[in-house]
């Protein structure tokens, strides 16, 4: 079987897709994932077969994070998809020709669905939070929630936004790229088909560690020289509060004389000087680093969620955007970490209570524990294989 992935975002948008293909390849399969060109190497490292969207999301993630998200983020997506979007759909079509099922992610779900239709494949949706069906269990990610008819009624309005423009945008394009198929079809009916990367837990299955990455001499040498340090970063958000930001952490973890390990794109920001109780690192692999810190605070990206609660650890949300805030509410619903702080609310005196909370409270961190143990125990991209080989087979 040809599985193709279609995927857009930062990294977070991938490299769960990463570990479904290395699934695929091991039940058999030969599968191709389609990600953004920065995301080659990445891909190409693990052995997965690779071909490339244009463009650089970097510039979407700053632009939710400061003009916010919520329903907001749908006009967001559509502008920046735009001077783009005729090379998109190109490639959707193109790298999908020889595809027996088609998977797409959120932001490449309409494109997906449309190579599907034209190759008479099947499609499947592969989202990594609650999107396009609708629940009455909670509110659509980024949005409150409230009583039961209006947290359903988010996740209609937000599909029915999400397709409109979408569709509006195709109108645009179709202008100006006539080979394009002649209409959208509207992928999201009752007969539209959802696999979703989080368990029954409401965590998505991380990636586990590069086979050939080996942690750095300063890494070891800081790890070994006192007490499991936090964790403390924010993926790849982009913003111009990144000096506020980088203040407020500094500042707490200077007041608690904590160790800390700041993850990150740091060498942007902030002075070069550091106390000696904190490290500054561009990039470790988190299931392998999570298992060694004490706790994990970071913005709430899904994988990096996942991440941390599978190792067990407390987890401190400070979301920036999208589905973020609804990963912090469900850390704080499980017991696993204190109540989120939205970053635009961040101080140094909120976030050193927050630290003190995972710090001292023996309940939280058994919790957590117990909930990592019941999430490593769980197959959930052999879940995913059974129900693609399913559905391609048209059973």
């Amino acid at each position: 079987m040809r599985p193709v992935i279609l995927t857009i975002g930062t990294r977070g948008d991938v490299q769960p897709f990463i570990a479904l293909a290395l699934g695929l390849r091991a039940a058999g399969h030969q599968p191709l994932l389609v990600a953004p060109e920065p995301f080659r190497v990445l891909v190409t490292s693990f052995g997965v077969e690779f071909a490339a969207f244009p463009g650089d999301p970097a510039a979407l993630i700053q632009r939710l994070v400061d003009r916010g998200g919520g329903l907001m983020a749908i006009p967001q997506m559509i502008d920046f998809a735009m001077p783009v979007a005729r090379h998109v759909m190109r490639a959707a079509i193109e790298t999908t020709r020889d595809a027996d099922i088609i998977l797409a992610s959120f932001l490449i779900a309409v494109g997906g669905y449309q190579a599907a239709r034209q190759h008479r494949v099947p499609f499947l949706s592969a989202q990594l939070f609650p999107a396009f069906t609708p629940t009455s269990a909670f509110a659509m990610p980024g949005l409150p929630s409230g009583a039961l008819v209006f947290n359903r009624l988010t996740h209609q309005i937000s599909t029915m936004l999400f397709w409109t423009l979408s569709l509006a945008a195709y109108q645009m394009l179709k202008r100006q790229a006539p080979e394009l198929p002649r209409r959208l079809e509207n992928p999201f009916g009752r007969s539209l088909r959802t696999i979703y990367g989080f368990s029954p837990q409401v965590v998505p299955s991380p990636l586990d560690t590069h086979p050939t990455w080996m942690p750095p001499a300063e890494l070891q040498d800081f790890l070994a020289a006192g007490e499991p340090p936090l964790y403390i970063g924010f993926g790849s958000m982009r913003t111009v509060e990144a000096e506020r930001i980088y203040s407020i952490v500094i500042d707490a973890l200077t007041r608690l004389n904590q160790r800390a390990i700041l993850m990150g794109e740091w060498k942007k920001v902030g002075g070069s000087r550091l106390p000696a109780h904190i490290l500054r690192m561009e990039a470790a692999p988190h299931d392998w680093l999570f298992e060694r810190v004490a706790a994990v605070v970071h913005h709430g990206g899904a994988g990096t969620t996942a991440a941390g609660l599978r190792a067990g650890r407390p987890s401190l949300i400070i979301p920036f955007t999208a589905d973020q805030p609804f990963w912090g509410q469900r850390i704080l619903a499980a017991g696993v970490g204190p109540r989120p702080i939205p970053v635009k609310r961040l101080t140094a005196q909120s976030l050193l209570a927050a630290i003190e909370t995972m710090r001292e409270d023996t309940a939280m961190r058994m919790r957590a524990a117990d909930l990592g143990t019941a999430l490593r125990a769980e197959d959930g991209i052999g879940n995913a294989v059974r129900v693609i080989e399913s559905i391609a087979a048209g059973s």
